[in-house]
């Protein structure tokens, strides 16, 4: 019986899933998943995130919905400013 590749695969393993030295991909802050002290990445989460910026997949319609309520929000915020400083 054969062994099922882990999902949950240490930094040093994601580095190189990545071809990156290890904190560059720390630094990046993908798939993490804490188990207390303990930070493991979820294989699955990287190969969304490769597929996306690949163009192999379009970013679900949740993401786009909250892209554009962030970009809102900031237009908003930013409105605020403009007007507070008698600016508008």
């Amino acid at each position: 019986m054969t062994r099922p590749e882990p999902r949950l695969i240490t930094a040093k393993e994601a580095a190189a899933y990545f071809s990156l030295p290890v904190k560059t991909f720390e630094r990046l802050r993908l798939g993490r998943v804490c188990f207390g002290a303990r930070v493991l990445y979820d294989r699955y989460a990287l190969d969304a995130h490769l597929d996306e910026i690949s163009g192999l997949s379009k970013p679900s319609r949740l993401a786009v919905i909250e892209a554009n309520d962030a970009e809102a929000a900031l237009d908003r915020f930013h409105h605020g400013l403009r007007h507070a400083a008698g600016r508008s």
